[in-house]
């Protein structure tokens, strides 16, 4: 089992200096304490999918978990829509949920919520087509995605997300800043 500290080695002036980085300091914040932290080399390596892998998130500390699972919904619902992120993290499903509750996001939770309640009216149609796009290994039948869009029919959320985004990311940014010993281990200045 695993049990190393993922936390990244910061002093306390350098990780409260992240948010005044960037006007996005969700990203920066996933830069910064995830993707390049000396402490994540070679993940890849013992977890196939990386960040993404869900048998990564029982090591982390709640505020990792929270983060990965966020950043991941984030990035594949303003690229491709709530759809793609059902298809390309289903076992995030209710890891997302449970985060957007910790964060008090009730209108954003309430969307997410029947979101996932239209993918479960579907689940056997839906698992049908993600069989029939990975049935053979290496050429995968993109045909069988496109077709999730219209069978979930979830275009609304979108629309929603994109007018709850904003506040969302910055609630996410202000958990990550309140909860900085989930997510570093002090050390003096480097």
């Amino acid at each position: 089992m695993d049990t190393k500290d993922y936390r990244a080695r910061l002093a306390p002036a350098e990780f409260e200096s992240i948010s005044s980085i960037t006007e996005d300091p969700m990203h920066e914040y996933f830069q910064r304490l995830i993707a390049k932290n000396p402490k994540f080399a070679g993940i890849d390596d013992l977890y196939p999918r990386g960040f993404g892998d869900i048998h990564l998130l029982p090591h982390l500390t709640e505020g990792q978990r929270i983060l990965i699972v966020l950043a991941a919904f984030d990035g594949e619902v303003d690229n491709g829509g709530i759809t793609q992120f059902f298809w390309n993290f289903p076992e995030y499903s209710f890891e997302v949920r449970n985060a957007i509750k910790r964060l008090g996001n009730t209108a954003l939770l309430q969307n997410y919520e029947r979101a996932m309640a239209s993918l479960a009216d579907k689940l056997d149609e839906w698992s049908e087509l993600r069989d029939k796009c990975y049935r053979v290994e290496g050429s995968p039948d993109w045909e069988s995605f496109s077709q999730s869009y219209d069978l979930l029919a979830l275009d609304w959320f979108n629309d929603v997300y994109s007018d709850l985004q904003h506040e969302f990311l910055h609630q996410l940014a202000e958990y990550v800043r309140s909860h900085r010993f989930e997510f570093i281990e002090e050390s003096e200045a480097l």
